[in-house]
């Protein structure tokens, strides 16, 4: 691939990426090579594709994630803000980044605005049905994660909250496809009610999640 089309920026970023994985992997038996030398193959590629105007958001979320890496979270957030700046769905993983460096009212911060933008495409009548489904899944994603947030700093009203709220959304549209997002969300919900001391609550939400077809 590369030494016929040395330049292709998409090949690079491929062979960037596997070495990326291969670091993380004890079977991994491929020789790799120094960090700075994948760090350009990922930079040459992002460049090439920034000047010729075809860079896709997950181009910087690959190198991103290659900072995380290596532990090179202020590098990695920089990435992230240019991969969020061309898509939503990269917020879930700058979210995640944010928390390991422990910005906490950062990320409540950019949540609410997540979902404020959320509700603003949801507003909007001619989105597409992909579209739509495609942001209603992103949001159910953010959903998830900021509760698991909350929840680890002991914010458990604020958890049960968005979960709840997600719940009654999920089931007034009656998808038998969001069976096993229910039960996730449920399962959530009932750790939250535990840290609240909530016992028959946690019970009833762990239950439901175990089986969420027996209203």
């Amino acid at each position: 691939g590369l030494k016929k089309y040395p330049s292709a920026p998409d090949l690079q970023i491929g062979l960037a990426n596997a070495y990326k994985y291969c670091t993380n992997d004890a079977q991994c038996s491929i020789q790799l090579p120094p960090d700075e030398e994948i760090e350009q193959l990922y930079k040459k590629a992002i460049d090439a594709k920034e000047k010729a105007k075809i860079i896709y958001w997950r181009d910087y979320d690959d190198l991103s994630e290659f900072y995380i890496y290596k532990n090179k979270y202020k590098e990695a957030v920089l990435e992230s803000e240019k991969a969020v700046s061309l898509s939503d769905i990269a917020f879930i993983r700058q979210a995640e980044l944010l928390v390991k460096l422990g910005c906490d009212e950062v990320v409540e911060k950019k949540y609410r605005e997540f979902k404020s933008r959320l509700q603003e495409l949801n507003s909007i009548k001619n989105l597409s049905m992909e579209n739509a489904k495609s942001y209603s899944s992103i949001e159910s994603d953010i959903d998830g994660w900021q509760s698991e947030l909350y929840i680890s700093n002991r914010q458990y009203d604020k958890a049960v909250t968005i979960l709840s709220n997600y719940i009654q959304d999920v089931d007034a549209k009656d998808n038998a496809d969001d069976v096993f997002e229910q039960m996730q969300i449920r399962g959530k919900l009932g750790d939250a009610y535990y840290g609240m001391g909530m016992v028959n609550k946690a019970r009833a939400a762990h239950s439901m999640a175990v089986n969420p077809t027996n209203e």
